[in-house]
């Protein structure tokens, strides 16, 4: 006979429409995960590196560790990474560039602000890039002028940035929605084939919880968490390129800050994975509980077990509270904290830049300049801790995901009778 895959002969044009998460390990323990990489980018033209290469730096895998080095978690983690981001690569790139270019557009309003406060109102001489040149007789003629085109550059700054938005929202939504959709459709086919022994150690409730909850945890990781942690790189870099051109001291003061947000951060973010790992395994046994009740409900009342299985309801949902509780608290402290650093670096700030306005080191129009960048650049600093928190989430859930991936699946014995097929008659 013959053997077709998708009504092709197997070979380079099967290959590509091919992907799968095999129970063990089939790429060569010898290479490293950047190897492993261009391994990938050249047998496949939809493999998305960019995506891969970022949720690996969330998952803390180094490029240069190799692959016989990981334990068989981390293995498992780069395998089903690798996988499920076939074919997304082009809505990723175009919500990074969105997203970049919003944060330029973003960067460009307080030099209006400065420029407006230092040369239309004031009295000093303006500094304008070379494209720009011919509108300085008019900033230094015709001050209402002047005004009104200060405005009309800030209202077109914001246009522009609400236009990268939008493209980053619906190319991210795009993308994320397609990675996900691999990942049911894995899950739901990978389930049918697995064996009936298998079905009966797992709940039901839990299968429905890995296969929902958890698959809803990795989707706002790639859909959210993925973008903002570069968009936050990208920022802090740009912002303080531009802090530093403006006053150095206080850009140092800026800067001290960073390292210790993120150490806060790391601190934090070990305690909450093991955090979130028992409160999201409670979630499973209350959802199997609810479920069993549901389905055996004639089962329980024919044998007035409804008093004990209340009893037991109400034992694994205070379980369950009680943990998230516990995991609020810690997200309550980490919070807090992270409040009352970036307010106090605002403090720092705000006062440090009055000392360097009165001594003539910077004009007031920087000084509301430099306030704007410290205050845009405090809250991704300290969401950067919550996108480490969430990435903590993200790991438990693809491990989670990835048991069920890696469960073998049943196989027909040889002299297995073929599959029955039912006639209406």
């Amino acid at each position: 006979g013959e053997v077709l895959v998708c009504d092709m002969a197997p070979g380079k044009e099967s290959h590509a429409s091919v992907s799968y998460l095999p129970e063990r390990t089939c790429i060569p323990t010898w290479m490293s995960v950047k190897q492993l990489l261009d391994f990938y980018g050249d047998f496949y033209r939809d493999f998305n590196r960019k995506a891969a290469e970022e949720m690996l730096t969330h998952l803390n895998i180094r490029l240069t560790q190799r692959i016989k080095q990981m334990s068989k978690g981390t293995r498992e983690k780069v395998q089903l990474i690798v996988r499920f981001l076939r074919g997304s690569i082009h809505y990723f790139v175009v919500a990074l560039l969105c997203a970049c270019l919003g944060m330029v557009f973003n960067a460009l309003t307080p030099q209006v602000i400065r420029l407006t406060v230092d040369s239309i109102l004031g009295a000093e001489e303006p500094s304008l890039p070379a494209f720009l040149q011919p509108l300085l007789p008019l900033l230094q003629a015709q001050k209402l002028h002047a005004l009104w085109l200060a405005a009309a550059a800030v209202l077109l700054l914001a246009l522009l940035r609400g236009f990268c938005n939008y493209g980053q929202r619906t190319q991210l939504s795009r993308g994320s929605e397609s990675f996900v959709k691999r990942i049911r459709d894995g899950l739901y086919d990978h389930i049918q084939h697995l064996s009936f022994s298998w079905h009966t150690a797992h709940s039901t409730g839990e299968i429905i919880q890995r296969c929902t909850s958890d698959v809803d945890v990795i989707r706002t990781f790639v859909c959210n968490q993925l973008v903002e942690v570069v968009r936050t790189v990208f920022l802090i870099i740009l912002y303080l390129v531009i802090m530093f051109r403006m006053n150095v001291r206080l850009s140092f003061v800026a800067l001290a800050f960073i390292p210790i947000v993120g150490l806060s951060s790391g601190v934090f973010y070990r305690r909450i994975s093991g955090r979130f790992q028992a409160a999201d395994e409670a979630e499973g046994d209350l959802t199997t509980c609810a479920q069993e009740n549901l389905t055996g409900v004639r089962v329980v009342r024919a044998f007035g077990r409804e008093r004990f299985e209340t009893d037991r309801f109400c034992e694994k949902n205070e379980k369950f509270a009680s943990l998230w509780i516990r995991l609020g608290r810690l997200l309550s402290v980490y919070w807090a904290s992270g409040t009352l650093l970036t307010c106090l670096q605002v403090m720092v700030i705000i006062v440090c830049g009055i000392v360097e306005s009165v001594h003539g080191n910077m004009t007031l129009g920087e000084f509301l300049a430099f306030i704007s960048y410290n205050e845009a650049l405090s809250w991704p600093v300290r969401s950067l801790g919550r996108v480490l928190s969430d990435m903590s989430k993200a790991g438990v859930s693809l491990d989670r995901v990835g048991y069920i991936l890696r469960a073998p699946e049943e196989k027909d014995a040889p002299e297995a009778a073929p599959h029955l097929s039912l006639i209406h008659i």
